[in-house]
C-alpha cells in the first residue's frame, strides 16, 4: 500500500491526506518484506520494486514514481526462486538495490532459503536474474546491505539457536559468479544479526535479535577483516532490539556520491542533491593541497596526494533559498610499493634476483615479465608496477649496478729474467678501490695458484694473472703481467 502526504496541510508540517491513505498497488498484496526503492536514471524519479508471491510464478514488480504519482502498472520480471503460499514461512527478508543502481540482492528468509542476485535496469525497471545461492550461506538469509561505494555486499543468515553471522561478497566481481561467491569473508558470529541499513555516517548497523546492542560495521568499503564488525557498536540503554531497521534509500543518506580509490588519482564528485542547487561551495578535506581543497564546481574533481580518510563537505543552497549541509568520509587506498629496496650492487659477471614484495594482485616488469620477481645480470634501472586488490597500480624503480672494481697504482715493477732461470719478480703491487681488506692471489698461464701476496719472486718465462677477491665478494681479475 501507498498513501500521499500533502505538506500543505497541518498548518504546513503535513499530513496524511485521508483521501489518498493505504491504497494498494495492484499485484503485489504478498511483497511482505521484500520492498525496496531506488533512484530511476533521471535522478528525478524514483523505482519501488516488491518480490511479490505470485503464482504460479513469483515475480519482481517495480513501479515508477513521479512527479505526476505513481505508475500501477509494474514492469515485471519473473523471480528465479519461486516461493509458494502456503508452509513458505513468510515473504521475509530484505531486499536491496546497491547504490550505483546495478545490483540487487534479494535474501529468501524461507525454509526454501536462498539469495537471489539480479542485474537491475534503472531506465525500464527490469531484472537481469543472474543466480541463487544457498549452499555458501548455510542457514536461511535475512539482511542485506551494501557498502557505499557499491564494491561489497552483506549478507547476514540465521541458524538455529540465532548463532548468526555476517558474510562479506565482492560485488564488483560480478558478474563471474564462481569469483563472486568465493570471495565470501566470515566477519564472525554477528550475535543474531538480522536486519542491515548504512547510516548518514556510511557506516552498516546491525539489528540483533534480543540483544541490547546494535552491531556496527564501521568501515563497509573495505576489504575481509578491516571492515571492522563490532558487535556491541552502539548500547541501545535498556530496551531490547528486534530483527528490523528503518529502510532508507541509500541516496538520501549519500547527497553526493565519489568516483575514485588511489593516491594520485583524481576522484569525481557527483552530487544527487534535488533540485539542482543554486551554489554549491566544496571542501575536499584535504588543507595540504591548498587552494585546490575547496571548488565551487557542480561535479569537481580532486586529487588527494596522501591515502587515508577524508571528510568531504558539501555546503549548498537551492534555488528557493534553502541551505543543506552534507558531509561524507572519503577513503583513498595508498598505491602499491612493490619494491621499496635501495638500489643494489653485483659483481660483475654475476646475477642478482629483484624479488618485489608479495601480496598484490598483479605484476608488470620494465622488461615485460609478470612474475614477482626477475634475474638480472647487467647494470641498468629496472621498474615494476603492481597492482593492489583497488586497481591502484604503484611504480617503483631500482638501479643495478657493478660493485667498485679493485684497481692497482703506478707503483708495480717487473723484472726480468734469464734463459733458463727462475729469478723474474712482480714487486710494488699496491692495491687500491673496491672494499678492502683484499684476499690476493695468482695465476699462471695454465691455471695454477703460484702465490697469495702482493709481491712475486722466482718467476720464469710466462703469464701471470692477478686476481683480488674483495670484502663485497667479487672475484676481479686485476692485471695480466708477462715476465720474459
Amino acid at each position: 500500500h501507498y498513501s500521499i502526504v500533502d505538506i500543505e496541510l497541518q498548518g504546513g508540517l503535513g499530513d496524511v491526506d485521508n483521501f489518498y491513505k493505504n491504497i494498494p498497488l495492484e499485484n503485489s498484496s504478498l511483497a511482505v518484506e521484500k520492498i525496496t526503492a531506488v533512484k530511476h536514471a533521471d535522478n528525478n524519479s524514483v523505482w519501488v520494486i516488491v518480490r511479490n508471491l505470485s503464482q504460479p510464478v513469483n515475480e519482481y514488480h517495480s513501479y515508477l514514481v513521479t512527479p505526476g504519482g505513481v505508475n500501477n502498472q509494474p514492469a515485471r520480471t519473473s523471480c528465479l526462486s519461486n516461493i509458494p503460499l502456503e508452509g513458505s514461512g513468510g515473504n521475509s527478508g530484505q531486499k536491496k538495490v546497491s547504490p550505483d543502481s546495478k545490483y540487487i540482492v534479494a535474501a529468501l528468509n524461507t525454509v526454501h532459503g536462498g539469495t537471489e542476485i539480479g542485474q537491475f535496469d534503472n531506465i525500464t525497471g527490469y531484472i537481469n536474474n543472474l543466480f541463487n545461492f544457498i549452499e555458501v550461506i548455510l542457514g536461511t538469509p535475512y539482511g542485506v546491505e551494501f557498502s557505499s561505494d557499491s564494491r561489497f555486499v552483506y549478507i547476514t543468515n540465521s541458524t538455529p539457536g540465532f548463532v548468526n553471522k555476517i558474510f562479506q561478497y565482492e560485488l564488483s566481481l560480478l558478474p563471474d559468479v564462481n569469483l563472486f561467491i568465493n570471495s565470501a569473508v566470515n566477519l564472525g558470529t554477528g550475535g543474531n544479526a538480522t536486519a542491515l541499513q548504512i547510516g548518514s555516517d556510511g557506516k552498516i548497523y546491525v539489528a540483533r535479535n534480543y540483544k541490547y546492542y546494535l552491531g556496527v560495521i564501521n568501515n563497509p568499503s573495505l576489504k575481509g577483516l578491516d571492515c571492522d564488525y563490532d558487535s556491541l557498536g552502539v548500547y541501545l540503554g535498556g530496551p531490547m532490539c528486534y530483527r528490523g531497521l528503518p529502510q532508507f534509500i541509500q541516496t538520501y543518506f549519500l547527497r553526493f556520491e565519489y568516483e575514485g580509490k588511489c593516491s594520485g588519482e583524481n576522484f569525481i564528485f557527483t552530487p544527487n542533491f534535488n533540485p539542482v542547487p543554486d551554489s554549491i561551495h566544496w571542501d575536499f578535506g584535504d588543507p595540504g593541497s591548498g587552494a585546490n581543497n575547496t571548488s565551487n564546481e557542480l561535479n569537481p574533481a580532486h586529487t588527494y596526494l596522501q591515502s587515508g580518510i577524508y571528510t568531504v563537505t558539501a555546503f549548498v543552497r537551492y534555488p528557493d533559498g534553502r541551505n543543506e549541509t552534507a558531509i561524507r568520509e572519503v577513503t583513498v587506498t595508498a598505491l602499491p610499493q612493490p619494491y621499496p629496496h635501495s638500489d643494489t650492487l653485483i659483481c660483475k659477471g654475476s646475477s642478482v634476483s629483484l624479488q618485489a614484495e608479495s601480496g598484490f594482485d598483479s605484476y608488470l616488469w620494465s622488461d615485460n615479465q609478470t612474475t614477482d620477481f626477475i634475474m638480472v645480470s647487467d647494470t641498468g634501472s629496472y621498474w615494476v608496477e603492481a597492482v593492489n586488490a583497488d586497481g591502484c597500480i604503484g611504480r617503483d624503480t631500482v638501479h643495478v649496478g657493478w660493485h667498485p672494481l679493485p684497481q692497482l697504482t703506478t707503483d708495480t715493477i717487473i723484472s726480468p729474467t734469464t734463459c733458463g732461470n727462475s729469478i723474474g719478480a712482480i714487486t710494488g703491487v699496491n692495491i687500491i678501490g673496491g672494499t678492502p681488506p683484499y684476499n690476493v692471489f695468482w695465476l699462471n698461464s695454465i691455471g695454477d695458484t703460484i702465490g697469495t701476496t702482493n709481491n712475486l719472486y722466482n718467476l720464469g718465462v710466462d703469464n701471470y694473472e692477478l686476481w683480488v677477491t674483495d670484502d663485497s665478494g667479487c672475484n676481479n681479475l686485476i692485471a695480466s703481467f708477462p715476465v720474459q
